[in-house]
């Protein structure tokens, strides 16, 4: 299986662990946020006129500071890094790959995926495909989870959708896109 991510989505296969019974996440991507030093060192050589700040540093409500803190803690993924062109309040990516965003591409942000090859075996049950409207609340330990609660794919989206919307209404009251792809392996 081969995987090509640029962007905020996600790639999570569900495997059953060496001689358990138990289903493991295994993350086939790695979100392109500007979480990711190495993402951010790309960007920054590229581009001189490009700076990478929080919406709280970008209106001097925080420090400015090269410490982002870590894209799974909600307190830090609550205003996340993001891409601006110097001295303006635009584009103000919080990715740092995608397709088709023309003034994105002016600050360093690139259409180019990372791909991973993933040999799959009998014990990979699962493969989920979404985008971080899903994985904005959901682990992929979680997203996993509920693929094993469930006989049919399609379940297992509609309940993935619907969590992530409750979670989207009950934090913020609006929500992000919520995209999901649940493949079975037999």
């Amino acid at each position: 299986l081969y995987v090509a991510n640029c962007g905020d989505t996600r790639a999570v296969l569900g495997q059953r662990a060496d001689g358990e019974t138990k289903i493991v996440a295994t993350p086939l991507s790695s979100d392109h946020r500007a979480f990711r030093e190495d993402e951010r060192a790309r960007i920054l050589s590229d581009h001189t006129d490009t700076e990478i700040l929080t919406f709280g540093m970008k209106n001097g409500k925080v420090p400015i500071s090269s410490d982002f803190g870590c894209m799974d803690d909600p307190e830090c993924s609550a205003d996340p890094p993001r891409v601006w062109i110097k001295g303006k309040t635009f584009p103000g990516c919080s990715y740092t790959r995608c397709l088709g965003d023309a003034k994105a591409k002016e600050v360093g942000i690139i259409a180019t995926p990372e791909v991973t090859r993933q040999q799959l075996t009998p014990q990979d049950k699962y493969l989920v495909l979404c985008s971080d409207g899903v994985t904005e609340f959901l682990s992929n330990e979680t997203i996993v989870k509920v693929c094993t609660q469930h006989a049919d794919p399609l379940d297992a989206a509609e309940e993935l959708v619907q969590t992530a919307f409750n979670w989207y209404i009950d934090d913020d009251g609006w929500t992000d896109d919520i995209t999901v792809l649940v493949a079975y392996f037999k």
